[in-house]
């Protein structure tokens, strides 16, 4: 029982962060290092505990996992239904989606 709190617990606070990555996202593009040297930090630490990111470009669409913001048409039909935008990733923890990624979707159009 304190064991299944202490998931509970954890992934409250994880789930909590996710604002907090999401700014940080952001924000490193802009090329502050020492920024991208405290979301490296927090990052290990968030995986240590279970937390997994998903970054599923390129990868089939799998409604369970990801949630579909919208399409982009494409030429390639190798391209159909797979993933051409990751708008936000998503963070699996434990073997749990605690987010899904937000991506558009590749649509074949000839």
């Amino acid at each position: 029982r304190k064991l299944e709190f202490m998931k509970f617990a954890k992934s409250d606070m994880i789930e909590q962060l996710m604002p907090v990555l999401d700014s940080f996202e952001l924000s490193l593009p802009h090329g502050n290092k020492e920024l991208e040297a405290i979301y490296r930090q927090l990052i290990q630490i968030l995986k240590a505990n279970g937390l997994e990111e998903d970054n599923p470009k390129g990868h089939p669409f799998d409604p369970r996992r990801h949630e579909s913001i919208g399409v982009i048409e494409t030429k390639d039909e190798g391209e159909d239904h797979k993933i051409l935008e990751v708008v936000q990733k998503g963070y699996i923890l434990s073997g749990k989606i605690i987010r899904p990624a937000k991506v558009r979707i590749g649509e074949f159009k000839e």
